[in-house]
């Protein structure tokens, strides 16, 4: 539900598959063979590893399961959605904007230190008014590392 997959996409993640697949489904020797067109060459076990996490058939991956995965790639997410979606858990009052309160509460829910929200506001309130609104979370949001800011991104729901 968070992400778009044109019908083009989708025909186009069909076609892959198809041409992979053994059975219905890509087993450790179709995702070998995918894998080593990119010289990548991993082992039976990493290759178990990789379809456990991907299916709840220990034979291989079906199509839903490829497209399930493959649909949370960024390219294809939106991420409008995404981040609004994670702005509203923390907007608890659903006014536009989170305040220290309401970060602190989330916080604790998570299992955080009620006083990370002081570095969550010193590093999100750009205009220092001691909230957070959408566009300064969104800027946040879009940084590629936290490195910058003192914040743990778990704290952010990451």
């Amino acid at each position: 539900p968070l992400y778009n997959i044109s019908g083009s996409q989708y025909l186009g993640l069909l076609k892959f598959f198809n041409s992979y697949q053994r059975n219905n489904v890509l087993g450790k020797q179709e995702l070998r063979a995918i894998l080593s067109r990119r010289d990548i060459k991993p082992t039976d076990t990493e290759l178990q590893q990789m379809i456990d996490s991907i299916s709840v058939e220990s034979s291989g991956i079906s199509f839903q399961a490829f497209v399930d995965y493959i649909s949370v790639s960024p390219r294809l997410r939106d991420q409008e959605k995404d981040y609004s979606a994670v702005f509203s858990i923390f907007d608890r009052s659903g006014n536009g904007e989170i305040s220290r309160g309401e970060l602190t509460i989330v916080l604790v829910k998570m299992g955080r230190r009620y006083t990370e929200a002081n570095a969550i506001l010193e590093a999100c309130d750009k205009n220092k008014d001691g909230k957070i609104q959408y566009d300064e979370f969104i800027e946040v949001m879009k940084k590629k590392t936290f490195d910058d800011i003192d914040v743990k991104p778990i704290a952010l729901g990451y």
